[in-house]
């Protein structure tokens, strides 16, 4: 069965960016933690801003 088809998608705006900035440190040698962020930028059909952050404990 030959045959093929299209569908009309998302086309984002030509100019935009990307950012992603994170930060870590670690407190004890045993304690690490972080904070980060991500966002899209110069884009009117999306809006995209993502923060991230936690703490790992080794035991």
């Amino acid at each position: 069965m030959n045959g093929s088809f299209a569908i009309s998608g998302f086309t984002p705006d030509k100019t935009w960016g990307n950012v992603v900035l994170g930060l870590s440190a670690e407190l004890t040698p045993s304690v690490t933690s972080w904070i980060g962020y991500e966002g899209r930028f110069s884009d009117t059909s999306q809006d995209n801003n993502s923060f991230n952050m936690g703490f790992r404990v080794k035991f």
